[in-house]
């Protein structure tokens, strides 16, 4: 089992109201924290687990910046 930590810049309460909302419907196995700027994401999975929840998020129009 893997473990990919995601920390997105949120400006605005409402997007990030909405955006943990999102979150909450994706079937995707991860626990999100939000403060105030910021929501923490942390995804569960196999690595295929883990790009197939990376792709969702993109889809809901999050941006993520990948490594390497």
């Amino acid at each position: 089992m893997e473990k990919r930590k995601i920390t997105l810049k949120v400006e605005g309460t409402e997007r990030m109201v909405e955006l943990m909302e999102k979150l909450e419907r994706l079937d995707i196995d991860l626990e999100a924290e939000a403060r105030p700027g910021t929501i923490t994401i942390v995804l569960h999975g196999t690595e295929d687990d883990i790009r197939n929840s990376v792709s969702k998020l993109r889809e809901l129009g999050v941006d993520i910046k990948t490594r390497g």
